[in-house]
């Protein structure tokens, strides 16, 4: 099949596409990174926030963890 897009063009809407399939299907950039990703949780809930971060806290895995708190408010 012949391609009317340049290779360049192609290759960048490829890793566009990799990029935001990773931050909407939850925090597979920041784990490529090295980072233990947690959330989204609603960060106005404590009940909510609480146990996960006593779960980060008790965690026995080394490295940095982000905590993907955001505002859920309906």
């Amino acid at each position: 099949m012949l391609s009317i897009y340049p290779k360049p063009l192609k290759t960048a809407a490829r890793k566009a596409e990799e990029y935001t399939r990773g931050m909407v299907t939850g925090g597979t950039l920041f784990e490529e990174l090295g980072f233990y990703y947690v959330g989204p949780i609603d960060g106005h809930k404590v009940e909510h926030l609480v146990p996960v971060l006593k779960n980060v806290r008790d965690s026995k895995a080394s490295g940095p963890f982000l905590i993907h708190a955001c505002n859920a408010k309906r």
